[in-house]
C-alpha cells in the first residue's frame, strides 16, 4: 500500500466527517457533506449527503470524489457508489477509495472558471510531431488547472498550454507544464477523464492575469 493510500485509510474512521464532490449530468458541480458510519475491507457506509440542509440524492454507480481537510493539505481519492438503502434519506455503500492525492493547501485553492486552452504535447521524448488539444478548463489557479476530456493523458513530453483569459490582452498566457493525474468520471452517462495539469513555467505577468480573471468571475 502506497504512503497516501495509508493516508486515506487512516481517515477512515466511523463518525468521521467527510465532503463530496460530484458533477451533474449538466457538469454543474456540487460539494456535498456526509459522515462515515462503517468501515470494512472492501467497503464504506457513509451518511446521506447533504447539500446545505437537503439531503442530495445520488445514483448508484456514480463516481464521486471523497475529500478530508487535514492541516497540511487536502486529501481526495475517487470512489463509487455500490448501492444505497431505499428512500431519499438513505446511506450509501461507496468502494474503497482509490487514486487517492494529497494536494499542498496552498495550492488547494482552485476556481471554477471556463477558458479556452489548447494542451500541446509530444508523445515520444524524440518526437517531433506535437499533439494539440483544445479543451474548456474546468478549475483554475495561479499553479495549474483541470479539464475533461474522453480520453486521459499520460506522462507525456514538453507539455505546454495556451489560455485564453479574455481580458484586455488578446495574447493568450502561455505555461510549461507537468501531468499530475487523469481521474475516470461518469459525465452524463459516457466515461470521461479529469486531467490535471500543474504549470512548472509561466511568467509573472500571465499568473497575475489568471488571478484577476479568477476572482472576476469564478466560484470557489
Amino acid at each position: 500500500m502506497s504512503e497516501l493510500s495509508e493516508l486515506i485509510f487512516d481517515s477512515l474512521k466511523a463518525f468521521e466527517p467527510l465532503k463530496i464532490e460530484i458533477l451533474d449530468e449538466q457538469d454543474n458541480y456540487y460539494q456535498l457533506t456526509s459522515t462515515i458510519e462503517k468501515v470494512s475491507e472492501e467497503y464504506v457506509i457513509i451518511s446521506p449527503p447533504k447539500h446545505g440542509n437537503e439531503y442530495f440524492d445520488l445514483p448508484v454507480d456514480a463516481e464521486i470524489s471523497v475529500v478530508f481537510y487535514r492541516s497540511d493539505g487536502i486529501l481526495f481519492g475517487c470512489s463509487r457508489i455500490i448501492s444505497k438503502q431505499s428512500g431519499d434519506e438513505s446511506r450509501l455503500k461507496i468502494t474503497l477509495p482509490y487514486n487517492v492525492e494529497l494536494i499542498n493547501r496552498r495550492r488547494a485553492k482552485r476556481f471554477r472558471v471556463k477558458l479556452k486552452a489548447e494542451v500541446e504535447y509530444l508523445i515520444n521524448k524524440n518526437d517531433y510531431n506535437k499533439k494539440v488539444l483544445k479543451v474548456g478548463t474546468n478549475d483554475i489557479n495561479m499553479y495549474g488547472f483541470s479539464y475533461f476530456d474522453y480520453d486521459p493523458m499520460g506522462k507525456y513530453y514538453s507539455i505546454k498550454c495556451k489560455m485564453y483569459v479574455e481580458d484586455r490582452d488578446p495574447a493568450p498566457v502561455i505555461a510549461e507544464c507537468r501531468f499530475v493525474y487523469s481521474q475516470k468520471k461518469l459525465i452524463k452517462g459516457h466515461n470521461m477523464f479529469k486531467t490535471a495539469l500543474e504549470f512548472t513555467k509561466i511568467s509573472k505577468n500571465d499568473k497575475e492575469r489568471i488571478f484577476q480573471r479568477c476572482f472576476k468571475r469564478g466560484i470557489y
